[in-house]
This record gives structure tokens, C-alpha cells and sequence, in this order.
């Protein structure tokens, strides 16, 4: 099955998209050709060099496809909600639209999976915003915060940017890592009814939290902080690491819940509504003591955590790996160009699940672009047709060697002062007076 047959059902259709395109003469043509730019700008450090004439550099379908100008035009003009009828109370309200529909387009293709994990995925950003934020020992320290569910390899089901106290939270007794628990498990009954297993780190875990899954047929494991576990009689932290790797303790209340603390390379506490102790297994760890790899007894819970539990991780590692390099200078260009890269990682994802051949992803990014400009046809040959750039020869115009001015046939502008001339330099291959000569080919 060819790519694009994965990807196109994520593409949502918004409104405003639609109406910008008769308003400003954005056709589909465009459309199709500046998404493809966008999915291929991931190699360089910016989107200029892919139109620079250079034996490196230069891109034929990058510059064939539309000219810079054109290209950073309407990426600078993009929008997809109607400014005049923004909600004052949504801080990203300029991309609402758009992340809504990517949600409900990632809940209708959700795998057929019963574990799901959720945690956080930053998006960088470097300017001001009252949503930015800074998370120290992170991969990406500066930028917008994004609560995502995922599965096990990476598929994103949902996610939804942090944007501080949500007014509409209707489970905020809960917390706010729980409340985004509980709101992505009810969207997930509604597309695809059944029981679910969730896991999550300590941030999202409460006992409070597990007895509310269960009421709603579903399990969960993960993390616990030790203020979040009603006093459980555990053995103390300390105690624990004064004994061998492998040992815990663990404790069994009333409703079923069971909380473990266990001891490997540091102590960890872990609560869950269904794994629980058994069946015991052995796992093979470094022991930085005696300088070898040794044999640790492992309860199940801690196993379901450690299988389960990373899928975001996984798809930011495969965002941030061909991250586009293009950057723009609103603030939500960053996050726009997130919702993108997520549709595309989560399409590769059910590429590789139902393929029998599967790409590599970028394979398959490459595929996609090309499948883009290949459907809104090929336009003519970049040399034929509009003016050169002027980073052209950027290599040799600062060497000082044999560059003569020479007579040309018709008036064009000076590269240097920007009059018309009828002189170019013919090394160079651009307009230039004899007196801007010296100023264009010093640095």
C-alpha cells in the first residue's frame, strides 16, 4: 500500500483553510505543494538553502515546486481559526480548529489496543508566551507543553496543550493530571467502546484516580509519589535500600488497589488496580558494585509499567529526528507545525502495523512529499520562469577572481543598489554597475 493512502485521512478539513484559499488565491496546487515543502524541510537548519543554487545544497523539488518567496508567504499568512471570533478564555484558541479535528481524526484510527500511557511532550519555542515553559532535564527545555495518550510503539490518540486552570474541566477534584486521564479515557470509550488499561507516571497517579477507573470498568498502573498512597504501612525507603537488589514490599487495601515498593538502582513505588505481584520474574541488571550484569527479582506490576509505559516518549523520538527546521515568527507556528509532524509519525505508525513491507520513516516522509507534489502536478522548470535568486554563486562571489563587468542586452535591476542596469557581472551571472562592483563583491 503506497503511503499517502495512510496519511491523507488525518489531513482535516477546516473551515477557514477553505475560505483563505479564494480570498487570497491559495489553490490547491499551493496548498499541496507548501505541505510537501514542509514535510522535506527536515535535513537543513532552515528552509532558505534548499532554493540556493549549490552542488550540496541545492533541492530540484524544493525549488521546482514554488519559489521561496511564495513558500514563506503563506507560511507567514497561514491561519486556521477566524480572528474575530476567538475565545478570550483559550489561550490557544488560534489553533483550536485544527488540534480538535487532529484529535478526532487520531481517535477514529486508534490500533485495536487495550494499554495506553500518557505523560507530556514539550514543543520547542523560544520567544513569550504566557504558556511557555521551562522543564529542566528534559531533551527540550524551552516551549509549549503538550499532554498526550499514546500506545505502546508511539500512536498518539490524543493530545491537548497546557494552558494552566481549564474552566471547563468538569473532573478537577481530581487534579489536573488525573482530569486529563479521565478526559482522554472517555473520549476513548465514546470512539471505540470497551475496557482499557492506562498507565502513567506519578504526576497523573492517586488512589483516588484508580478507584475512579475502576468504577469505570477500566485498570491502571503507575508511579506513585509517597503522599499519594493514604498512609500505606510500606517499609521506608531507607530501610529498603539497606537490603539487596529485588526486595519489596507491598501492600493490598480494600477495594483491590495494591501499592509495591521496590528496590533496584534507587527505590521505586508503584500502585495498580489489576497487575499485581505475581508471577514473579528475573531481569538482567548492571551492577555498578561489582561491575557485571546480575539477575534481579522484578514483581509483575513493575513489568506492566516498564512495557507499557514510554509510547510518548517514543513518538517524540521520532518527531524531533526529521523535526522541521523551518521556523516562523508567530507563536504558533511551532505548535502548527507539531500537529502536522504528529499526524505524519502516527500515519507511519499504521503504515509499519498493517504493511507488509514497511519504510522506514524517512522513507516515508519522502514518500509523502513527493506523493503531494506529484498530485497537484509539476511546474515548470525553475530556470525558465521568474528571476533568479540572488544567493545564487554565494561560494564564489566573495573570492576576487575574474570578475568582469560586461555588457548585457536589456535593463535589469542592480544587485547592489537595486537601479536598472545594462551591466552584469558575468561570473556572478547578475546585474550590476561597474561602481556597485566593488561593494557587491566585498563581504
Amino acid at each position: 500500500m503506497q503511503a499517502h493512502f495512510h496519511f491523507n485521512p488525518f489531513m482535516p478539513h477546516v473551515p477557514l483553510l477553505n475560505r483563505q484559499s479564494r480570498w487570497s488565491y491559495l489553490y490547491p496546487t499551493a496548498q499541496g505543494h507548501h505541505r510537501a515543502l514542509r514535510f522535506h524541510a527536515c535535513l537543513l537548519p532552515e528552509g532558505t538553502p534548499y532554493h540556493v543554487v549549490h552542488r550540496i545544497m541545492h533541492n530540484v523539488l524544493v525549488s521546482a515546486a514554488m519559489r521561496r518567496h511564495r513558500f514563506e508567504t503563506i507560511f507567514s499568512n497561514l491561519n486556521v481559526a477566524d480572528n474575530a471570533n476567538l475565545d478570550p478564555m483559550d489561550k490557544f484558541s488560534k489553533l483550536r480548529p485544527l488540534i480538535n479535528k487532529f484529535n478526532d481524526r487520531c481517535m477514529k484510527f486508534v490500533p485495536n489496543e487495550t494499554y495506553f500511557s500518557f505523560d507530556e511532550s514539550m514543543v520547542p519555542y523560544f520567544g513569550r508566551h504566557g504558556c511557555k515553559q521551562f522543564i529542566r532535564g528534559k531533551p527540550i527545555w524551552f516551549g509549549f507543553k503538550f499532554w498526550c495518550g499514546a500506545t505502546r510503539l508511539g500512536y498518539i490518540c490524543r493530545f491537548q496543550p497546557y494552558q494552566g486552570k481549564n474552566p471547563d474541566n468538569k473532573h478537577e477534584e481530581y487534579g489536573v493530571g488525573a482530569s486529563l486521564v479521565l478526559q482522554c479515557s472517555e473520549a476513548l470509550v465514546q470512539a471505540h467502546p470497551g475496557q482499557y488499561h492506562f498507565v502513567f507516571d506519578n504526576f497523573f497517579t492517586s488512589t483516588a484516580l484508580l478507584d475512579k477507573l475502576s468504577s469505570m470498568g477500566h485498570q491502571a498502573t503507575g508511579t506513585v509519589r509517597k503522599d499519594h498512597i493514604d498512609k500505606a504501612p510500606l517499609e521506608s525507603n531507607v530501610v529498603l535500600k539497606k537490603k539487596e537488589r529485588g526486595t519489596f514490599d507491598y501492600r493490598i487495601d480494600g477495594k483491590g488497589n495494591i501499592v509495591c515498593r521496590w528496590h533496584d538502582n534507587s527505590v521505586v513505588t508503584v500502585a495498580s488496580s489489576d497487575a499485581g505481584i505475581d508471577p514473579l520474574c528475573l531481569v538482567n541488571h548492571y551492577s555498578q558494585k561489582l561491575k557485571k550484569k546480575i539477575q534481579v527479582q522484578q514483581p509483575n506490576m513493575i513489568k506492566v509499567y516498564n512495557h507499557f509505559m514510554g509510547g510518548v516518549d517514543r513518538a517524540d523520538e521520532n518527531i524531533d529526528k526529521y523535526r522541521a527546521s523551518i521556523r516562523g515568527k508567530k507563536w504558533n507556528s511551532s505548535p502548527l507545525l507539531y500537529c502536522f509532524k504528529l499526524a505524519l509519525q502516527n500515519a507511519w505508525q499504521l503504515h509499519k502495523t498493517y504493511d507488509k513491507k514497511p519504510m522506514d520513516l524517512l522513507e516515508f516522509r519522502q514518500h509523502i512529499a513527493y506523493h503531494y507534489v506529484e498530485t497537484h502536478g509539476h511546474p515548470a522548470d525553475p530556470g525558465q520562469t521568474g528571476r533568479p535568486s540572488q544567493k545564487r554563486n554565494i561560494d564564489s562571489r566573495y573570492d576576487g577572481l575574474n570578475h568582469v563587468i560586461v555588457k548585457q542586452g536589456k535593463q535589469t535591476w542592480c544587485a547592489q543598489c537595486h537601479k536598472n542596469t545594462t551591466f552584469r557581472c558575468e561570473k556572478c551571472d547578475v546585474a550590476l554597475h561597474v561602481k556597485c562592483s566593488a561593494g557587491y563583491h566585498t563581504e
